[in-house]
């Protein structure tokens, strides 16, 4: 049952002031990627210019700026063999890394056309050279899956390979959880 003529409040917005961005922005993408922050900002029609970018993966840099017509070069980084690896304060445990190639991608099984698909998981039988029974996502699904356009897709694959777009994609951020973060700043 609904109480009428109570409107619920937040207790943060009685703490802390309204943020909004009233100015054009000036984009510096830490860890960039194929650039989710300006193809968020793009698609809501930001007023906003890439100032910086800072990505050590030249593949990366070279769908972005494929993508967003710039021309940035990879960040320099020092030598260091651990680089991307995160470790516990006591020094054990290391993070996992992407899953490039090797059959790791994310596959799916189509059960058949009603049902549709079904997880794999191991020991269940499944045989990745027996057509119809399992087959990885295409690189397309998978940037379709992080919401983005078919045409940046398609501007990253003229520069790349597919295991470089399938890392592209599982390293990015979903572009319209961005957008929505970004909505409540600049409008």
């Amino acid at each position: 049952m609904a109480i009428v003529g109570i409107n619920q409040t937040s207790i943060f917005e009685h703490m802390y002031p309204s943020y909004r961005i009233t100015k054009p922005i000036r984009l510096i993408e830490l860890f960039a990627g194929v650039g989710s922050q300006a193809m968020a900002l793009r698609d809501l029609g930001a007023n906003f210019k890439q100032y910086r970018v800072v990505e050590i993966d030249p593949f990366a840099i070279k769908s972005y700026n494929a993508i967003h017509g710039t021309n940035f070069e990879p960040t320099q980084t020092r030598d260091n063999p651990n680089q991307g690896r995160i470790y516990a304060s006591e020094g054990i445990s290391p993070s996992l890394n992407c899953m490039e190639g090797g059959n790791r991608q994310p596959m799916i099984i189509p059960e058949n056309i009603v049902k549709g698909y079904a997880e794999a998981y191991p020991g269940d039988g499944v045989y990745i050279n027996r057509p119809h029974q399992i087959r990885k996502l295409t690189p397309l699904e998978c940037w379709r899956l992080m919401g983005f356009s078919d045409e940046d897709f398609r501007k990253a694959e003229a520069v790349n390979s597919n295991t470089q777009l399938y890392s592209q994609a599982g390293n990015s951020i979903v572009k319209q959880v961005l957008m929505a973060i970004f909505k409540e700043m600049i409008r």
